[in-house]
């Protein structure tokens, strides 16, 4: 499937963590971005993110969904395999978006 990636200029990343972090209410149109069907055969969700510097798109699964008392707190994001395969230095990244 064709997404349309977002400028990783959009997340802070926390070298120390290997994570990029965003608050949904920042990224725009993030319900249509973050949670997109990833593959025409199957029902993976998640995003694609560009580098802005470098042109490369990382696409990332939803790994898990947190919830407290029933409300979404934040999901987690993870490399896809093809991704990883493209980008090694990614294999340990996470997106963590955060329900704000």
């Amino acid at each position: 499937m064709q997404l349309n990636p977002i400028p990783a200029s959009n997340f802070q990343f926390h070298f120390d963590l290997d994570t990029f972090t965003a608050e949904m209410s920042m990224l725009e149109h993030a319900r249509l971005s973050l949670l997109n069907r990833l593959y025409d055969d199957a029902c993976d969700e998640g995003f694609a993110m560009v580098n802005t510097r470098t042109g490369k798109v990382a696409t990332f699964f939803l790994e898990e969904e947190h919830r407290v008392d029933g409300d979404i707190t934040h999901w987690t994001f993870k490399p896809t395999t093809e991704t990883v395969r493209k980008l090694p230095t990614l294999t340990n990244t996470k997106v963590v978006v955060y329900n704000t």
